[in-house]
C-alpha cells in the first residue's frame, strides 16, 4: 500500500537525503557526460531539502515522502517558484520501488497541494532521457514550454508546465 506524508521525523529527514544522493548518483549514471557537473549538484541538493526540516520552513513549500510497505520508497518537493507559480522538484522513487505506482502518487500529491496553496500553475524540469517521467507528466497534463531558468546543455532538460484550475468544494446541500 502506498502512503504519501509529508516528511517531518528525524528519519524522514535522514532518508530524504539518502534518496537524495541515489538521485545524483542515477543523474550521473544515466548522463556521463554530466557527471562532474552533477557532483557540484549533490550539495545543492542537500540545501534544496534542508530548509524543509526548519522551523522557519515556509508554509508553501512541501517535501513530500512515499511509504511502501512502512519503507521510505521516493520523494518530491513542491517549491514556490513564484506566487503563482509551484515548482515540481526532486521527484525520485528509489529502485526497488519502481513501476508500483509511487511516482504517480507523489507527482498527484504535489499536484493537489499547490492547488490548495493556491498556486494557479505547476512547472518541472526533467532530463531528455527521463522518457518515463515525461510520459507520467504527460499522462497529468503536462505540457513542454520554454526554459524557465538556466541549465546545462550537457543535461538535455525538458521544461514542462500545468495549469492548475483553482480547487472547487461543494457545500453538503
Amino acid at each position: 500500500m502506498i502512503d504519501i506524508k509529508e516528511a517531518k521525523t528525524p528519519k524522514e529527514h535522514r532518508t530524504t537525503y539518502r534518496l537524495a544522493h541515489s538521485l545524483v548518483a542515477w543523474l550521473q549514471q544515466t548522463y556521463p557526460e554530466a557527471h562532474n557537473l552533477l557532483a557540484q549538484d549533490a550539495q545543492t541538493i542537500e540545501d534544496d531539502i534542508a530548509p524543509f526540516f526548519s522551523p522557519h520552513q515556509s508554509p508553501s513549500e512541501k517535501l513530500f515522502v512515499a511509504y511502501q510497505h512502512n519503507e521510505i520508497a521516493g520523494m518530491v518537493a513542491l517549491r514556490k517558484h513564484s506566487q503563482e507559480i509551484g515548482e515540481m522538484k526532486l521527484m525520485f522513487v528509489d529502485a526497488p520501488f519502481r513501476g508500483q505506482g509511487l511516482g504517480r502518487a507523489l507527482a498527484v500529491t504535489a499536484i493537489n497541494t499547490a492547488r490548495l496553496l493556491g498556486y494557479r500553475e505547476m512547472r518541472l524540469s526533467t532530463g531528455g532521457r527521463q522518457i518515463a517521467a515525461q510520459a507520467l507528466y504527460r499522462s497529468l497534463g503536462f505540457c513542454e514550454i520554454p526554459p524557465y531558468h538556466a541549465v546545462s546543455d550537457k543535461m538535455q532538460i525538458v521544461f514542462m508546465e500545468l495549469r492548475l484550475a483553482p480547487s472547487v468544494t461543494k457545500d453538503k446541500e
